[in-house]
């Protein structure tokens, strides 16, 4: 069941002893809400994960769509008609390298067999062998979540309303110039962190570094 922002906000308020919003104003609530799936999503990229057919460019290096934030997985090739095809697994940037020193300049193929990813370049993946430019591949990637405006349903799943209320509460106490309220602040944010922290342990897909990688 999908979970209205002016539930998230109802819980905020009451907590706050703020119900007629004297304080810290609806829409100033609205805006953290929003904020915080920012958040949510930077901590734990899958939470924003869609899943969908990339068309390949030629060569080697590639990318995920306007509006993607992160590789998180690529699954397999796909035919233009969008029926499933090889897997492709991730492989050591360093192994391809190493192996195959001349490996972005070797023949290109419709279908790949292994790609690679960097961190430090989220949007970003290479192929192997490289692509002729007609390929197409299954893409798990996170993008940024949806505005929500005042009243409608909250855009990532209704398992992090918590998380949101959360933010909320840390960023409203942010506002208060005394001690009670910076540590009331700092104890919601390390909720928020400590719940997402050990969802990503456990989940471990921020990269697909690491998974068990292939070998040439």
């Amino acid at each position: 069941m999908a979970i209205s922002s002016n539930d998230i906000i109802g819980k905020a308020q009451t907590i706050l002893q703020d119900e007629s919003a004297v304080r810290w104003s609806t829409t100033e609530l609205l805006s953290w809400l929003n904020d915080g799936q920012r958040e949510v999503c930077l901590l734990k990229p899958s939470v924003s994960a869609i899943n969908q057919s990339v068309t390949m460019v030629a060569g080697t290096k590639q990318s995920i769509p306007a509006g993607g934030l992160q590789v998180l997985r690529l699954v397999r090739n796909l035919s233009s008609a969008g029926a499933g095809g090889k897997v492709v697994r991730v492989i050591d940037r360093d192994v391809l390298d190493t192996r195959k020193p001349l490996w972005h300049s070797e023949t290109a193929t419709a279908v790949v067999d292994h790609y690679t990813f960097d961190e430090l370049d989220p949007r970003t993946f290479y192929v192997y062998p490289p692509n002729n430019g007609s390929g197409y591949i299954e893409a798990v990637y996170a993008v940024e979540p949806t505005q929500v405006s005042s009243g409608g349903n909250i855009t990532i799943p209704d398992i992090h309303a918590n998380n949101l209320l959360d933010y909320i509460l840390y960023r409203a106490y942010a506002k208060e110039t005394d001690q009670i309220g910076g540590q009331r602040s700092a104890q919601h944010y390390q909720t928020l962190a400590a719940s997402l922290g050990i969802k990503i342990q456990l989940d471990s897909v921020a990269s697909p570094n690491m998974r068990t990688v292939a070998q040439v």
